[in-house]
């Protein structure tokens, strides 16, 4: 009996009020609120979709997509600048003293198979021995060459994209290190995660390179020396870029980001070039 005089009693005006209360649930276009919570309604999700918020929509949308799927190739930059920052004085200073060396050198003594004075440090002799690479000091770039096959005729583009997911690619028909004639050579500097290949984002740095820096090709045992002298962006469509003009040069060819091509080209000066062998590969003309 004592919990029943306890029990909390309503009377009538207080009943009155409950339900009044109820009644205020709201009904929206398939949305559904209790109580005194704001209604919401497809008139409100439409007071949205101003031209202003879509156009900061879309916005973000596409930053975001862009920093997500260029992210690699933006840490490839940072650790190539905070390196830069920290690197040691005389590094810098180790390319003008070959190059000083090179050209102090009587041209006699300049022939191959000469390589002891000439070897950079950030490369061993067991390297060498295991392929043919390329090797730029300045950008860090340090890889295997990829000889693609002379079947007989020009490659087509998709040949050339299956080789380059292996590696920077000698073009087919190009004169090799060692010949008189320009050495090709195409790599992938991709921007984008979806790409695939271990090697997508190997020439990535190939922009950072600057005029008189010096790259590094050791074919068959033997130590080339390229000194850069041109670099600009081309169109897809200039293939003239694989042909030789009878010079000693090399030519370093990668994507840019609005779909044209980065050239960069170096002269031979070690070995001496008169030292050369001629090319023989007829089916890409020569530059007059």
């Amino acid at each position: 009996m004592s919990n029943l005089r306890s029990a909390k009693t309503f009377n009538y005006q207080q009943i009155i009020k409950f339900l009044s209360q109820k009644k205020k649930i709201k009904i929206g276009k398939g949305f559904f609120f209790l109580g005194n919570k704001s209604s919401f309604s497809f008139s409100k999700i439409k007071s949205y979709f101003t031209l202003h918020n879509i156009f900061w929509a879309i916005f973000l949308i596409l930053f975001f997509l862009t920093f997500f799927t260029t992210f690699p190739s933006f840490l490839i930059k940072a650790k190539f600048f905070i390196t830069k920052i920290f690197q040691n004085p005389q590094e810098i200073q180790k390319e003008s003293e070959i190059i000083n060396k090179i050209e102090n050198q009587n041209p006699q003594f300049q022939k191959p198979n000469n390589n002891e004075a000439f070897l950079p440090s950030g490369i061993s002799e067991g390297e060498i021995k295991k392929g043919n690479i390329l090797y730029i000091p300045s950008v860090g770039i340090k890889t295997n060459i990829v000889v693609m096959p002379e079947i007989g005729r020009i490659p087509s583009e998709s040949e050339v994209q299956y080789y380059l997911k292996k590696g920077i690619v000698l073009y087919p028909y190009t004169a090799r290190p060692g010949e008189i004639g320009n050495v090709v050579i195409f790599g992938h500097s991709s921007r984008y995660l979806w790409e695939t290949g271990r090697y997508k984002y190997i020439f990535t740095l190939l922009d950072e390179t600057n005029i008189n820096n010096l790259v590094y090709i050791f074919w068959n045992g033997q130590t080339y020396i390229y000194r850069i002298y041109e670099k600009k962006v081309i169109e897809a469509t200039q293939i003239e870029v694989t042909y030789s003009s009878g010079q000693s040069i090399l030519s370093l060819v990668t994507c840019t980001p609005n779909s044209k091509r980065l050239l960069v080209r170096a002269q031979q000066i070690y070995p001496n070039p008169e030292f050369n062998r001629p090319a023989n590969h007829p089916l890409l003309p020569n530059l007059k």
